[in-house]
């Protein structure tokens, strides 16, 4: 299950790109995970393997949205989840790499004009923009910026304090969880 098992509570946020997914239980005991929005992200367990059911969901929905970045197609945007859905969060790298192709596209920044923007090889900027690599959060933020695009992270879930945690650190995770 997702680390700190809040995955079904990911609340739907206009901005946030959570998409949301039916994670169906079939007649042998074995689930089938689908998106309305992403329907190339479908995924499966074999009978009896629930606690997996949302890594897969993860992983199916990584690897096709991953596709539309790497042929520099922008994905549908995530929609309301509907009632048995759960919302799906893409990692913050690739949930950037998403909005950095809508943005060059809304704008017509062209590859290389953005690698001239960053000051960067044509090369670096082709990373930025291939789905499966792990880009640094500051790159890909740096990025945005240079085609206009301001970012701010959002936690979707906060870890409950532990005996010990300092006044601020439970403070702090207090204002977000109220955030919620």
């Amino acid at each position: 299950m997702h680390p700190n098992n809040r995955s079904h509570k990911t609340p739907f946020s206009p901005g946030v790109l959570a998409y949301p997914a039916r994670i169906k239980e079939e007649k042998d005991h074995s689930y089938t995970i689908t998106y309305r929005d992403v329907p190339e992200a479908i995924s499966g367990t074999l009978p009896d393997e629930k606690d997996q059911a949302y890594e897969r969901a993860i992983a199916a929905l990584h690897t096709a949205v991953a596709g539309y970045v790497n042929v520099r197609n922008v994905p549908a945007a995530p929609s309301r989840p509907r009632r048995g859905e759960v919302l799906v969060p893409l990692d913050a790298v690739l949930a950037a790499k998403v909005l950095l192709v809508a943005a060059m596209e809304l704008s017509g920044v062209t590859q290389a004009q953005l690698a001239k923007r960053m000051n960067l090889a044509r090369q670096e900027v082709a990373r930025l923009l291939d789905g499966d690599h792990a880009s640094k959060i500051q790159r890909m933020s740096d990025a945005l910026a240079a085609v206009g695009v301001t970012t701010a992270l959002t936690a979707l879930d906060v870890p409950a304090p532990v005996d010990g945690a300092s006044e601020a650190a439970q403070a702090f995770a207090s204002a977000l969880q109220a955030a919620d």
